[in-house]
């Protein structure tokens, strides 16, 4: 839920005018909070025992390089475009995409097996 509400808050501050925008702010970073958690939680759940620690290496790169490129990048193009809706509403969006695809294909359902039953229907 929480990377749900983050796309929703980063389309409203596209929208967002007054006393809104610095609500919506602060509820940017409350739900930034929960953006990382879902990941820790569902790739063990998807990927092998062999292959977690890779995975989660992986992933915990992409993360850490994102967090010193995103501000980087909106501040560069802030100084570019000083009125920046569109940036908001397609970041919204594109945080809606993935979710999109997990939730339409499900590629794994592990609700209500045992862990054992997990890895005997992977390998």
């Amino acid at each position: 839920m929480g990377c749900i509400g983050l796309a929703l808050i980063l389309v409203l501050m596209g929208f967002g005018q007054g006393i809104m925008l610095p609500i919506a702010a602060a509820l940017t970073g409350f739900f930034t909070s929960f953006t990382y958690t879902w990941i820790v939680v569902y790739i063990p759940e998807v990927f092998p025992t062999e292959r977690r620690g890779a995975c989660m290496g992986w992933t915990t790169t992409v993360a850490r390089i994102s967090y010193v490129i995103g501000p980087l990048l909106t501040g560069y193009l802030l100084s570019i475009f000083p009125t920046m809706e569109w940036f908001w509403v397609i970041g919204g969006v594109v945080i809606l995409i993935p979710i999109a695809i997990i939730m339409l294909f499900n590629p794994t359902e592990t609700k209500k097996l045992e862990l054992e039953e997990i890895e005997v229907d992977r390998a």
